[in-house]
């Protein structure tokens, strides 16, 4: 009997061993840091809230098939919550884009109100077919009194390999297009 446990937590501890290691995976900002202007003014721009499909509030990266079937990576996490690493690399591309910028992530201080903030709402962001996809609603509001000034949908695609790597490596393109539309409506404001 004592053989026979001892071979069960033989097998156990082996097959322990063997199971696959967990990868994790950033999103990263893309665009460079712009030439620094003379204007000082540092330009506080609030950046959400951001809000996610339900489907993508999971630590899982996240594929779809063509049937409309969900794949959940087993080993394959993001590094951090989507959510707050869209808020972060949509920052520092905001703010690479004009340094005189500076992003307040959303809830802000009651005395670091922004004058304008960006809203942002992800619909759709998957990998499939080769493929990934955002589709966003994005709104530039007047913080005071919470008219919104600008508001946009955002639909863009790009060739992807389908591996985790590529997903994030798609992802952070997309959202650094994202942030490039979002700065020309802040130019067109501060004009």
């Amino acid at each position: 009997m004592k053989k026979i446990l001892l071979l069960i937590v033989v097998i156990f501890m082996s097959a322990c061993q063997q199971s696959p290691q967990k990868n994790f995976y950033l999103l990263t900002s893309l665009i460079p840091l712009a030439e620094k202007k003379h204007d000082s003014s540092n330009r506080l721009i609030g950046l959400g809230p951001i809000e996610l499909a339900d489907y993508l509030n999971r630590p899982n990266m996240v594929r779809m098939h063509s049937d409309n079937r969900l794949n959940l990576n087993t080993n394959d996490f993001w590094a951090e919550p989507l959510d707050k690493g869209i808020v972060r690399v949509l920052s520092l591309n905001l703010g690479n884009l004009d340094t005189a910028r500076l992003m307040q992530p959303f809830p802000w201080r009651s005395d670091r109100i922004p004058a304008y903030s960006l809203r942002v709402t992800i619909n759709e962001l998957v990998q499939s077919d080769r493929q990934t996809k955002i589709n966003a609603t994005w709104e530039l509001v007047h913080a005071a009194d919470k008219n919104i000034i600008e508001r946009q949908h955002f639909i863009r695609t790009v060739d992807t390999e389908n591996n985790s790597h590529a997903m994030a490596q798609s992802y952070s393109e997309l959202l650094a297009e994202l942030a490039e539309e979002m700065h020309k409506a802040l130019l067109r404001v501060s004009q």
